[in-house]
């Protein structure tokens, strides 16, 4: 009889830890695919709590088939990334917008959270009547992307955004440079709702929260690329973002080979962001240059912020930032060459011009 007894217990016992353990399994799928869907951005809004109380009531089964549609639908837009493309003559399907829809005056501004907290920085202390403006996080705040080539003025328009708004800036990447410089919301990344907006790069990340507001910055190539050029060759990390290379180091063959590679990748990557990003606000680097404060309200106004008279005030005195690198009026390029960079620009304005969006300026102009 305590044999049997024993055994009953035994059993018993077993198939309480295999329920247990079941139930863990099952709760862990739910987690996974929790953050899955918080990478990106499908649990933040105001919606999230719904989303969070649905799929704790659906299937495991269900859960499954929910990822295998959001990788599905990653992958999609792979076609984009073939090599073979021929981006001069190729014609993309692109979501009309109503001309002007970004021009429009919000009918009210949102609130920016402020985490005291966390460590914040101070932009101007040696001047007496702006010395008290500072940049911090925030919190629960709904980003946008600050998409460009690289060398396209993207840190500038962080400091003008982080000067302007309070808010930190964030990047996909970590420039420990750029830490040193003050630019502290580095680390943090999109989803953490601690920042204003996120710099990216490549079409790799223009494919993540498609949804969130984009801002997008375009400069002339023919300024770009001798940027790039010189960024690339400097061996100094701590000065890749200022220092110049030699003028000379533009007549070389290696030089024009860097050209064709890079202007192929520049017009694939805005094809993309100006076809795939639901929300876009395109901006021109010249016109930044032109009137900072002017381009920054204009910024603000699609990101749904209130000016803050003082800190523009004091942003007028110092637009140029601390990793603002040095202009070049020189053209090391072929005849060949700029056609190719003017069929460049046709292509894009034809992108701007069919989602209602203010065309590039005319570059000449730039020269």
């Amino acid at each position: 009889m305590k044999r049997s007894y024993r055994f009953l217990l035994a059993t018993t016992i077993l198939s309480s830890l295999l329920l247990l353990y079941a139930s863990f399994l099952r709760l862990r799928a739910t987690e996974k695919h929790l953050i899955t869907l918080k990478s990106f951005g499908k649990t933040r809004g105001p919606r999230a709590n719904e989303t969070v109380q649905t799929l704790h009531r659906i299937r495991p089964d269900e859960i499954r088939d929910k990822k295998h549609e959001t990788v599905a639908s990653l992958k999609s837009h792979e076609a984009y990334d073939e090599e073979h493309l021929d981006l001069f003559n190729e014609t993309f399907v692109v979501p009309h917008l109503n001309e002007g829809e970004h021009d429009q005056k919000p009918p009210t501004y949102r609130k920016l959270t402020i985490d005291y907290k966390r460590p914040r920085h101070v932009l101007w202390r040696q001047d007496v009547n702006c010395s008290r403006i500072d940049v911090r996080f925030g919190t629960n705040i709904s980003g946008a992307f600050l998409h460009s080539f690289p060398r396209s003025g993207n840190t500038w328009l962080r400091y003008l955004l982080e000067a302007a708004t309070g808010i930190f800036t964030s990047s996909f990447y970590t420039d420990r440079t750029l830490i040193r410089q003050g630019y502290l919301g580095e680390r943090d990344k999109f989803w953490e709702k601690t920042t204003i907006a996120t710099k990216l790069h490549f079409i790799k990340h223009l494919k993540l929260s498609l949804k969130a507001p984009c801002i997008t910055i375009i400069r002339n190539p023919a300024r770009l690329f001798v940027s790039l050029w010189s960024y690339v060759n400097v061996q100094n990390r701590r000065l890749k973002h200022t220092a110049v290379i030699p003028e000379n180091t533009l007549n070389s063959t290696e030089f024009h080979t860097f050209i064709q590679g890079k202007l192929k990748k520049w017009l694939k990557t805005y094809i993309f962001a100006l076809t795939i990003r639901k929300t876009i606000f395109p901006v021109s680097y010249e016109l930044i240059r032109e009137d900072p404060i002017g381009q920054i309200r204009r910024l603000l106004a699609f990101l749904n912020i209130k000016p803050d008279e003082n800190r523009l005030a004091c942003l007028a005195k110092h637009t140029t930032g601390k990793v603002k690198a040095g202009q070049r009026s020189i053209k090391p390029y072929t005849s060949e060459e700029e056609k190719q960079m003017e069929a460049a620009l046709e292509k894009i304005n034809e992108y701007l011009t069919k989602r209602g969006l203010q065309p590039m300026p005319d570059y000449d102009k730039y020269s």
